[in-house]
């Protein structure tokens, strides 16, 4: 039953992380080439060349789609809700998401201005002084930020899926932090390191010989040693 209900949430939001992204188009047939010739070997389901989340490439505004995609899914199988449950609770940290992705391009603005002077190009103190005062002012509002979204997240969730949910959110800011295009969470010091470590969920799109297919993996995201992300593929109930 919670595989359904996994799938009934995945398929749903997928497609609202895809919608919107253009369509290759096929590159004309070679000349000689023979009519009605199957589709060399691609990059299918399996083998998807394309980024996910964690793969730090590509439109910032999709790849934050796919984060939020990967975070509403963490949060419906860390606190074993039912789809509607996790999309509600995914939708209150959403209210908080432009805020901090605001302050995270301020800090990135920062720490830019101070990775110039440190290049010795020329930056003045007062430059310098002031980028080092919004980034630690910027630091401080995304501590508020996650505080109180997280507080407003979990204040009707029992004791134990309270300790879950703030369980998740910190795994999940490590392996998927901002700075990337992700939304972030629990101070956004972690970075997307999920790929990179072999952990984390990962979407792509790739074209292959059935046709398109997107691939989600996952490694360690779900506490729940039963998370059907977690089995190893082939694993079915």
């Amino acid at each position: 039953m919670r595989k359904i209900l996994i799938a009934a949430l995945v398929f749903p939001l997928a497609a609202f992380a895809q919608a919107g992204q253009p369509q290759k188009q096929q590159p004309p047939p070679k000349p000689g080439a023979q009519q009605g010739q199957p589709p060399g070997p691609g990059a299918g389901p399996m083998r998807g060349p394309g980024p996910g989340p964690g793969m730090g490439r590509g439109d910032p505004e999709q790849m934050e789609r796919r984060m939020r995609v990967a975070r509403t899914l963490g949060l419906a199988e860390a606190l074993d809700l039912e789809p509607a449950e996790a999309v509600k609770l995914s939708a209150q940290l959403e209210k908080s998401d432009e805020k901090r992705l605001a302050i995270h391009k301020q800090l990135a603005e920062s720490k830019q201005t101070l990775r110039r002077a440190a290049s010795g190009e020329k930056v003045t103190a007062a430059e310098v002084d002031q980028a080092v005062q919004r980034m630690f002012a910027a630091r401080g509002q995304l501590e508020a930020i996650d505080r109180d979204a997280t507080q407003a997240l979990v204040k009707d969730l029992t004791p134990d899926k309270r300790a879950r949910a703030v369980l998740f959110l910190e795994r999940f800011q490590r392996r998927f932090g901002p700075g990337q295009g992700g939304p972030g969470m629990m101070g956004g010091r972690g970075g997307m390191r999920g790929h990179m470590h072999g952990g984390g969920m990962g979407m792509g799109m790739g074209m292959g010989p059935m046709g398109g297919g997107m691939g989600m993996g996952a490694g360690g995201m779900c506490p729940n040693p039963d998370c059907p992300m977690n089995q190893p593929d082939g694993d079915e109930e």
